[in-house]
């Protein structure tokens, strides 16, 4: 299961502090969470700047983290980053699923 945002420029009104995207996805019991995004001066976000909250709990600090996959039902995911510029967030609503056990067909 993957999901991606596109790039939010700053003309929609969220903040003109970054342009990023943002997203998930699940590998076993943890989900990848990754971001990208460029600062208002057009350069890279710094890989500290981000902040990952997960359901509304501070999960993770970076661009790219590996967490605990939450258990099955509605989720959202935030990511928060602050530069000299000011700063921004964007976020994604997501599912999680309970998979069926595999079964060996042999």
């Amino acid at each position: 299961m993957a999901a991606q945002r596109q790039p939010v420029p700053p003309s929609e009104g969220r903040s003109d502090a970054a342009a990023f995207a943002c997203g998930f996805r699940r590998v076993t019991s943890a989900i990848r969470l990754w971001g990208a995004g460029l600062d208002a001066g057009g350069g890279p976000v710094p890989d500290d700047a981000a902040q990952w909250v997960l359901d509304g709990n501070e999960v993770a600090t970076g661009l790219e983290a590996f967490v605990d996959a939450p258990k099955p039902g509605d989720h959202r995911a935030a990511l928060t980053v602050k530069t000299r510029h000011g700063s921004a967030e964007i976020s994604i609503a997501f599912t999680t699923v309970e998979l069926p056990e595999e079964r060996d067909e042999d």
